[in-house]
């Protein structure tokens, strides 16, 4: 007896055992390729199971899609610092768990307005860059001068108008509207009309939210030999924090008669 036969009679030997395991299973069969399964769901009337992810940005599509798939089995992890939300709809029980290929992913996806105002807050702006973003969304910001509430056309227009006066002095103060350093030079933004000194901008953040007032605060550079403007965002922490609990709300809300569990976190 060669090699070879021997190798046929090892590989054959528990072909009876492995045909008594498969009987309990479905959609797989035994085929004569070195003794491997292979997957006949393919060639069925009907699959055994769903093998898909459902990915999209709609909060109502999101809860719809839950709705008609959600099941007893069926788990949605909101994860609130992501700001994105998973539903296994084949998760299982602890004792039968499921296969987990079946399942709905939420992405936030922010507004054109919201995308603009983090892309320009925290760094260094020229006055006309400054000056053109409040003119873009002039129609849902307001600004202030530390004397009340101005124009948006006047504010940008003080901005574009902002220029450096040097003077004698060494003495050191900080501010939002200007700097004196300890140095041979005081550097300090003049204005002729009134300077802006924060603004409120009403905007949706992220598709499906509801619409907030975020408050932004202008300070002005006097580093260099022009003026330079900083937005920032008055506490951006607490505002993230805020929409993270409002998805927390929107889908506990939505999907409170779904009957899917539901949990605060991620899946990794």
């Amino acid at each position: 007896m060669n090699g070879e036969a021997v190798k046929q009679i090892q590989e054959t030997s528990g072909i009876p055992e492995v045909i008594k395991q498969l009987s309990a299973l479905k959609g797989v069969a035994l085929v004569p390729d070195g003794m491997a399964l292979r997957s006949t769901q393919e060639f069925g009337e009907v699959a055994t199971h769903y093998v898909q992810s459902f990915v999209t940005s709609s909060i109502p599509d999101f809860i719809e899609y839950n709705e008609k798939f959600g099941s007893e089995h069926a788990t949605c992890f909101v994860d609130s610092d992501e700001m994105k939300a998973r539903t296994i709809f084949d998760l299982g029980e602890p004792l039968t768990p499921g296969h987990k290929k079946h399942d709905a992913r939420f992405v936030t996806k922010q507004t054109a307005a919201f995308t603009d105002l983090l892309d320009i807050v925290n760094q260094n702006l020229s006055q006309k860059k400054a000056a053109e973003f409040i003119e873009s969304w002039g129609d849902i910001i307001k600004v202030s001068s530390v004397s009340g509430s101005m124009p948006t056309a006047e504010a940008a227009k003080s901005i574009r108008d902002m220029t450096i006066d040097s003077a004698r002095s060494v003495s050191s103060q900080v501010s939002d509207f200007g700097a004196k350093m300890s140095a041979m030079e005081e550097i300090e933004a003049r204005n002729k009309d009134k300077i802006p000194a924060e603004f409120v901008f009403s905007c949706v953040p992220f598709w499906g939210f509801e619409s907030r007032k975020i408050l932004v605060k202008i300070s002005i550079i006097t580093g260099e030999e022009k003026p330079m403007l900083n937005f920032r965002v008055f506490l951006k922490e607490k505002l993230m924090e805020d929409l993270g609990e409002e998805l927390k709300e929107i889908f506990v809300n939505g999907l409170q008669e779904s009957g899917i569990d539901l949990f605060i976190g991620r899946v990794v």
